[in-house]
């Protein structure tokens, strides 16, 4: 898709259910997504101590790395907010 593979927010806009619209449900929507893998470990994380897989949670472990470089801001627009505050 040419839409997605154009996009500044690559790779998380690639997520099947990721929304490109602008509006507040579209970003409660996105945040629900980069909140998913957090929220599933919590829920797995007990049962990996009875049954551990090392490959899962090191999987879950990066894949919860890669959901904490989102920004929700381009990189000019923090500099921006980082020098008001200053």
């Amino acid at each position: 898709n040419a839409a997605v593979s154009s996009s500044p927010l690559l790779p998380f806009s690639q997520h099947p259910d990721w929304e490109l619209g602008m509006t507040w449900k579209s970003a409660l929507n996105n945040l629900r997504l980069l909140l998913q893998p957090d929220c599933c470990w919590g829920w797995l994380e007990s049962w990996l101590q009875v049954f551990p897989i090392p490959e899962l949670r090191q999987g879950f472990e990066q894949l919860m790395d890669w959901m904490d470089t989102f920004r929700l801001l381009p990189s000019s627009e923090l500099e921006v907010a980082e020098l008001k505050v200053a």
